[in-house]
């Protein structure tokens, strides 16, 4: 796996558990919750789940990590940052957009662009690039 990335929008992981992985989760619940968090080993290194979403909007959100530095940036303004948290053991070798590794939790919504970059992005970058 990456050292560093930047995610957006995507569920990542070795193909083989949910143990190991970085998720952005957008639920379809009536709260509408987002949430980023990594898992290594089957324990949460990182878990950024700010305030809810407002149903019926364009939500522009990115993720992004690095050993002891995850950030989440949601509509152009950061929303969460953990500088305390390790990276999924083994290679993460599948990229899932729109349903967790386990296939339990479909998303209902509209994907407009995923895209992965092989380095850390800086956050003011990630504002810009979700505004």
């Amino acid at each position: 796996g990456a050292l560093q990335g930047t995610l957006i929008a995507i569920d990542d992981d070795n193909g083989v558990s949910i143990a190991n992985r970085h998720e952005l989760a957008i639920t379809s619940s009536a709260t509408g919750l987002r949430r980023y968090q990594v898992r290594s080993g089957g324990v949460d290194q990182v878990d950024i789940n700010p305030a809810t979403n407002v149903s019926g909007q364009t939500w522009r959100i990115a993720v992004a990590y690095a050993l002891n530095d995850f950030v989440m940036v949601y509509n152009g303004s950061v929303v969460g940052t953990d500088n305390s948290g390790s990276l999924p053991v083994g290679t993460m070798s599948r990229i899932r957009i729109g349903n967790r590794a386990d296939n339990s939790t479909p998303i209902i919504a509209h994907i407009r662009a995923a895209v992965l970059f092989p380095t850390r992005l800086a956050n003011a970058t990630l504002a810009t690039l979700t505004t």
